[in-house]
Formats: C-alpha cells, structure tokens, sequence
C-alpha cells in the first residue's frame, strides 16, 4: 500500500454548495509518485492508518483514501496487534523499519510503536 506523507497536501478541492463551501476529494491532486525531499538530518512524519471513534479495527491510509471517507475497501486492517513496515528509498538503499499498530485500542491510545531489532 503507498503511504501518505503527513506534511503533503490533501487532495482536496473547495467546491461551493447549498450549504456553504465543502472539501471534496479530487484525484487530479493525487501525485503520480510518493516522492518528497527530505534534507539529511531531517524527518517527516507519514500517514500509515486511520481509526475512527467507536470502530474497533483501522484502516490502512493513503491518498485514494479520500475517496472512501477514510475507509478505503482494499485497505481494512486486521482488530489487535498488526506489524507493518514502511520502506524508504534514498541514496540507493532501502529503510524498511517495522511497526506495531494495535488497532484495537482505544481512539486516544492509537498509535504506531517502534520495533527494536
């Protein structure tokens, strides 16, 4: 599943209704490719899953989300303990750090955790 940096903007576009103006998905906002710039010593923060109040699993998170209210068909997570790895390219080598996300706890608990190894 691509992921979605935190720091890109959404693909949302301001559309004007009866009830004033909404944000709609737009897949012309989408980029082709989940490439950002990230200056050596930097960070950035990605978006990897979503929980929603009173729901007790996740969803995997990405742009194509939008189009689903968050709740993309191809991407339900599994309810407990799910390990997920994120991999990043630079320099000709790959990161693939791995994670735990516990999407059966709490909205407020909700999480990824670092897995030393």
């Amino acid at each position: 599943m691509p992921i979605r940096w935190s720091g890109a903007p959404e693909p949302l576009s301001i559309v004007w209704t009866p009830n004033g103006p909404q944000a709609v998905p737009d897949a012309h906002k989408i980029p082709l490719g989940q490439r950002i710039e990230i200056d050596l010593g930097e960070s950035e923060d990605d978006a990897i899953a979503v929980k929603f109040e009173g729901e007790n699993g996740a969803w995997g998170w990405n742009n194509k989300s939008y189009f689903h209210g968050g709740r993309h068909p191809a991407w339900p997570l599994p309810t407990g303990l799910v390990s997920t790895r994120v991999a990043v390219r630079t320099g000709g080598r790959e990161y693939a750090p791995q994670f735990d996300i516990d999407t059966s706890a709490p909205l407020q608990e909700f999480a990824t955790c670092d897995i030393a190894h």
